[in-house]
């Protein structure tokens, strides 16, 4: 009962159970919970809180390569004085696209990030100190949507762009959020034999807005 109310509630990650309430009794009515399931969402809550803490200390003090101007890398440091100091940094955007029946595959992102909250957009990702953005869209691509492609075969790098925005929600809050996107184009030869939970394919023109995602 508690994991099909999760499920119809579109929350996909202990960080989206977090964001329905600060504690367990504030969460239970937005997932329409009886007072009966209560004491097992109650613990169930306490154990994700836990972890989302866990995971925001992980993101904190995850790594990058601060960028110039240019694109060069200048230095190292934590996303926690990325962020504070509106550091840019690289990120990639995989689009994956089946030519055969010109549609798009797209992924839900989870209602607690920080940009662009429970939206269709393609994956995204955070290119981490010492990795190219290329090996990072190959991995994300994989662990996103389990698809494995070869780069200059099946993934193409398109074009880059800066993108500065505030984050307004999260850890980050209040601080900057300065991304050199590397765009890249992932190509299906036919498309995948189901869509997962938080995927779908859009049929939609180029400009849907399911197509304006942010990582």
């Amino acid at each position: 009962m508690i994991r099909d109310a999760i499920e119809a509630a579109g929350v996909f990650t202990i960080q989206d159970l977090c964001t329905l309430g600060p504690d367990a009794e504030a969460a239970a009515p937005s997932l329409g919970l009886s007072k009966h399931f209560f004491e097992d969402f109650s613990r169930m809550f306490a154990t994700a809180k836990e972890r989302a803490a866990e995971d925001d200390e992980e993101k904190v003090s995850q790594m990058v390569d601060i960028l110039n101007a240019e694109g060069d890398i200048i230095m190292r440091r934590a996303r926690s004085d990325v962020h504070q100091n509106g550091f840019w940094h690289r990120a990639v955007n995989v689009w994956v696209v089946c030519p055969s029946t010109t549609r798009v595959l797209l992924g839900l992102r989870a209602l607690s990030k920080s940009n662009d909250p429970h939206r269709w957009t393609c994956v995204c990702g955070r290119v981490p100190s010492g990795e190219v953005s290329m090996d990072t869209a190959v991995v994300r691509l994989a662990a996103e949507f389990q698809i494995s492609a070869v780069p200059d075969q099946q993934l193409f790098l398109v074009f880059s762009m800066k993108c500065p925005r505030n984050i307004d929600r999260g850890v980050f809050a209040g601080q900057q959020d300065s991304v050199l996107i590397d765009v890249y184009l992932a190509i299906l030869d036919e498309e995948l034999g189901g869509s997962s939970k938080g995927s779908k394919v859009c049929e939609c023109s180029g400009d849907c807005s399911c197509l304006r995602g942010q990582g």
